[in-house]
């Protein structure tokens, strides 16, 4: 597994440098970018127009003294993808198991609190660069409000590095998808923390990491730290907008019970509200005969939403794509309806089974009315619909008078 779940000690943070005139040099706004970004390791005009930034917080742990490295980075974003750059002065790019962690790599973090204060609630990607031939897990994402995921991202998010004249570039197109709760259009304020770990080498040391970050954060490396420390960013498309509303999509939650109409939220963050109602169209792959649903022109951080029935999906995972070109995962889970399975365990269908069997799908049905509630609707209900499926085939054959 490319990212192991460890807890790492890099040693006493006898290094922690403010870069004050840095500090300042961060804007809390990212800019809109018209054309579509790459992830190809080399800054387009647009990419490359992009505001540079430096990173306030420097971090040497006990690591020998060597000539540090110049770092910037840039942000971008699209309705469907957060762009992140990060340029080095160095000279080739150092390839490492974990770079996030010993150089070169970063990772990225996203949260819900925008005030400046630790968040229970965040998404960390991580990004290892791999060497041309290595065809490992480079981007994925590592833990989800402290539960370690480990998670691929879908295809539509890449991550790549390159060299140029100037030093290294590290470049990620992420879809906003991938990065469920959190979308510009929905939270035009979002809380961020980028950490990026350059890779360095002594003769008596070894390989060892200098850290650069945009805030202070020990969770970046402890694993027993809840919390992230994040900063506010701003999501704006400005001044240069094109004359049609920029509308955004996500479903309400990314799992119903079988029957339950399917919820799809939508926000624009245009200042126009000039929508074209032919391109504002939810198209839902999962249901071919759905009608296409013409949507009410939106204003300036309006949310609105509307449903779609789900009576014709099965139990399992479907695919919904909307007009940004976006695709969104929907789990649709069976409806055991609790109280009649409580029942029949109890007596009823399933008399015939032994008080130990019956006290085991107890168990089971509770474990998973427990998973059921805890789940998150932004979050991926694989594992629960697979915990969902087994019961389902267990109360199948208690029904038909085995034991399971």
């Amino acid at each position: 597994m490319l990212f192991k779940a460890s807890s790492v000690l890099f040693g006493t943070l006898s290094f922690i440098c403010p870069l004050l005139e840095a500090h300042a040099a961060i804007a809390q706004n990212v800019e809109f970018l018209h054309e579509a970004p790459t992830a190809d390791g080399k800054l387009s005009e647009a990419e490359l127009a992009l505001k540079t930034r430096l990173f306030p917080k420097q971090y040497r742990f006990d690591n020998p003294k060597v000539e540090a490295t110049e770092i910037a980075y840039r942000l971008g974003f699209t309705p469907t993808h957060l762009y992140v750059a990060i340029t080095t002065s160095a000279d080739k790019v150092t390839y490492r198991n974990r770079g996030y962690l010993w150089g070169d790599g970063w990772r990225l973090l996203l949260g819900d609190t925008t005030d400046g204060s630790r968040t229970p609630t965040y998404i960390d990607v991580l990004v290892s660069p791999k060497a041309p031939g290595d065809d490992q897990l480079e981007i994925a994402i590592g833990t989800q409000d402290h539960v370690q995921v480990l998670r691929r991202l879908s295809e539509s998010s890449q991550a790549a590095e390159g060299t140029t004249d100037e030093g290294t570039v590290f470049e990620a197109v992420i879809a906003w998808t991938d990065l469920a709760p959190f979308h510009p259009g929905f939270d035009p304020r979002i809380g961020m923390n980028l950490y990026f770990a350059k890779g360095h080498s002594t003769p008596e040391a070894g390989d060892f990491p200098y850290g650069y970050a945009l805030v202070d954060d020990e969770g970046i490396w402890d694993e027993e730290i809840a919390t992230r420390a994040i900063v506010p960013f701003e999501f704006h498309v400005g001044k240069a907008a094109p004359d049609r509303a920029i509308v955004h999509y996500r479903l309400g939650s990314r799992h119903v019970i079988a029957g339950q109409p399917i919820r799809v939220e939508t926000a624009s963050l245009s200042p126009s509200n000039n929508v074209d109602s032919g391109d504002v169209l939810i198209r839902q792959t999962a249901l071919p005969d759905a009608p296409l649903i013409p949507l009410t022109p939106l204003r300036t951080h309006i949310r609105n939403s509307f449903t779609l029935p789900s009576g014709s999906l099965a139990v399992g995972e479907h695919e919904i794509t909307v007009p940004d070109g976006s695709r969104h995962t929907l789990w649709v889970l069976p409806d055991f309806a609790p109280q009649a399975a409580r029942e029949a365990i109890s007596g009823g269908k399933f008399a015939q089974l032994s008080p130990g069997t019956r006290e085991s799908l107890s168990l089971l049905l509770e474990r998973y009315e427990q998973a059921l509630a805890a789940l998150r609707p932004y979050a991926d209900a694989s594992a629960v619909l697979e915990e969902a499926e087994h019961l389902d085939r267990i109360f199948a054959k208690a029904a038909a008078g085995a034991d399971p």
